[in-house]
């Protein structure tokens, strides 16, 4: 009887823990992420949206985000897209990874990025589609120093990602 019981209060933990996500839906996007993320979508810097988490402590100098900002493309195909957007971000930082991906059934091209901004090494995963004549730019921004520790729950993040 006490198994069962252990086993109903793992199974009831878990299903919570998968409930623990809030759905960004909009016109044209939609984006799940955990409910302990804090949401600004007023817009601030461009953005259609601003994920933040909390500050480790009182001296935490930057704070890990995924934003998207969402711009006119024009008639750019996506391949031409890759390759002027390679060639610009690759002038302000060091291109670690880059490849072509499937997410959610859309094209994207990834980029992992490194960069150190007023001393503080950063890093970047860049998530760019092409859609609508819109590009679609989906940014995590982490310390490198604690790139690792926000990877996974901020990938699956990215990956949930999709365009309407």
């Amino acid at each position: 009887m006490r198994l069962l019981i252990y086993i109903l209060v793992i199974l009831n933990t878990a299903s919570c823990q998968q409930s623990d996500k809030i759905n960004l839906d909009r016109k044209d996007f939609s984006i799940s992420y955990p409910s302990h993320l804090n949401l600004d979508d007023s817009g601030k810097e461009g953005t259609a949206f601003i994920l933040t988490a909390e500050k480790d402590d009182v001296n935490d100098i930057f704070v890990e985000n995924i934003n998207l900002v969402i711009s006119d493309a024009g008639n750019v195909s996506f391949n031409d897209f890759v390759a002027k957007t390679e060639k610009e971000v690759g002038s302000v930082a060091n291109i670690v990874e880059k490849k072509f991906l499937k997410v959610n059934g859309k094209e994207c091209f990834k980029l992992k990025l490194t960069t150190s901004q007023n001393g503080t090494d950063l890093t970047f995963i860049q998530n760019y589609y092409v859609e609508n004549q819109k590009v679609y730019a989906l940014t995590f921004s982490s310390e490198t120093r604690k790139f690792n520790d926000y990877f996974e729950e901020m990938n699956e993040v990215l990956l949930s990602f999709k365009i309407k």
